[in-house]
């Protein structure tokens, strides 16, 4: 619709280079053929994270095959169409109005293309293609995160940590564009101080503690329990494993 060009464009004017229809009808090829999103779904993902056009899908050699089957299942115009209501323009009109080459704005990530990050999460991740669509949908920044190194050392962190990759994905998919070292890490230190015995099996059940903040919310409102209502650790414990809502809400 207009309103969604005009909310798009005005943060994503690199939508407007010259090579961004081209790359753009392989994002959509890619998400169509390898996640099994709906017309409407890649629409949502693209509304929410524009930039994703942009990037390098990887893998040439799977490019025209995965078009002719598209082709087959939704018709030959099935990327022109979901673009064009995306931006109230065929991609055509993106071509001959861009001006500047993309890198000025939003080059493609080096290293990795989104094909390579989509079977890494799959595949070395452990992650069945309904769990990572499902998580594409609801945080399509993951597919922006670098593979090599982004997407593989936070995996290999959580998985030593004892977290079920699948299980955050599914739940929380956020936590993978937290910094290991800066967010997560003081976390699980944390929660180890004060005497939870499985922290990967606690995150991997509520993934959402990973994104509450340390300072503002789990030390202090652990300390309030500690002082004004419980009085041993396991009572502690049980708090932070079973009333997990606990840490969302207000002390005051």
């Amino acid at each position: 619709s207009d309103s969604e060009l005009a909310r798009t464009l005005r943060v994503a004017t690199f939508l407007l280079a010259p090579a961004a229809a081209s790359r753009g009808r392989e994002v959509v090829q890619l998400l169509l053929a390898e996640l099994g999103l709906t017309v409407e779904e890649v629409r949502g993902v693209v509304l929410a994270f524009p930039r994703l056009l942009t990037l390098s899908v990887g893998s040439p050699a799977d490019a025209q095959p995965r078009a002719a089957a598209l082709s087959r299942i939704h018709g030959p115009d099935i990327t022109s169409d979901l673009l064009s209501p995306l931006g109230a323009l065929p991609p055509s009109s993106l071509a001959r109005e861009g001006s500047g080459e993309p890198g000025e704005h939003a080059s493609p990530v080096q290293g990795s293309g989104l094909h390579a990050r989509i079977c890494f999460l799959r595949e070395e991740g452990g992650v069945e293609t309904a769990v990572l669509a499902r998580a594409v949908r609801r945080h399509p920044q993951l597919l922006g995160l670098e593979l090599s190194t982004n997407l593989r050392p936070t995996v290999r962190y959580y998985r030593d940590a004892g977290v079920q990759i699948g299980r955050l994905l599914t739940a929380h998919p956020q936590a993978f564009s937290l910094s290991t070292s800066a967010n997560v890490e003081p976390k699980i230190a944390f929660w180890r101080e004060v005497g939870v015995p499985d922290v990967g099996a606690m995150i991997s059940t509520h993934p959402m503690l990973v994104s509450l903040s340390l300072e503002k919310s789990l030390r202090p409102k652990t300390a309030f329990l500690q002082v004004s209502y419980v009085t041993t650790t396991t009572t502690t414990i049980f708090f932070i494993l079973f009333y997990v809502k606990y840490f969302v809400l207000s002390i005051i």
